[in-house]
């Protein structure tokens, strides 16, 4: 017998509660959460754009001063020294490395720069 992948049986538990709510409510939406969009990362500016949008996110909903005030950001662990799933490594070399990541989180971190990363 194979084994399914985990993800595969949340799928298949979403979509069945998702059709039987539809059903007992006349309903055709999404019952878990709104469809997300997806872009594509066309260019090493466009990635480097997204990295500072995400984690400008939460200076910008007024959460926090500063991105490193943010407790629960990827920002953390990329500056982290520990062994973790975020490819940190890819993600400092696209800003050249570690000191420059420090350096242009420290001088750009205004969000209306970067309206045009969302999506509608």
């Amino acid at each position: 017998m194979d084994k399914v992948h985990p993800s595969k049986q949340l799928l298949h538990l979403f979509n069945a509660y998702t059709q039987a709510v539809n059903k007992r409510y006349d309903r055709t939406e999404s019952v878990i959460a709104k469809l997300f969009k997806r872009k594509i990362v066309s260019s090493q500016d466009y990635f480097i754009k997204l990295i500072l949008y995400i984690h400008n996110n939460p200076v910008h909903d007024q959460l926090v001063d500063t991105i490193a005030d943010f407790e629960w950001s990827s920002y953390h662990t990329i500056l982290s020294s520990k062994l973790t799933y975020i490819l940190k490594n890819e993600v400092i070399e696209r800003f050249g490395d570690l000191p420059n990541f420090k350096i242009f989180y420290s001088t750009n971190q205004d969000f209306e720069d970067n309206k045009s990363l969302i999506l509608k």
